[in-house]
């Protein structure tokens, strides 16, 4: 089956590393999930690379079966204004980047 995923690169507000991890994995993911339908989602902190340093700190990846996607990002934005935004995060430099699988998820032999 092929999913489609919201990959969402942000950063915290300087000083609020500590609240802005917390409001993500106790308040802002659960929202998420209950509110526009995806399925799963996971967090990753972002380690970047020997060439470069990375331009956001932190990764939330979000899932949906690939039929429902739309539905589930139209869902997404409608209630967007009824959740518990708060002052941590750096909204003005988070990128937003969606994806739809071409393969499986493979493992190795």
């Amino acid at each position: 089956m092929t999913k489609q995923y919201m990959l969402v690169f942000s950063n915290p507000i300087e000083g609020k590393e500590d609240a802005y991890n917390r409001w993500y994995n106790e308040v802002h993911m659960p929202e998420v999930l209950e509110v526009s339908g995806f399925a799963v989602a996971q967090r990753f902190k972002i380690s970047g690379s020997p060439m470069s340093a990375p331009e956001h700190k932190y990764l939330a990846i979000y899932e949906a079966p690939a039929d429902q996607f739309n539905h589930c990002v139209e869902k997404l934005f409608a209630a967007n204004g009824k959740m518990k935004m708060e002052d941590v995060i750096d909204l003005a430099n988070t990128k937003v980047i969606t994806a739809e699988s071409i393969t499986d998820l493979m493992t190795r032999k």
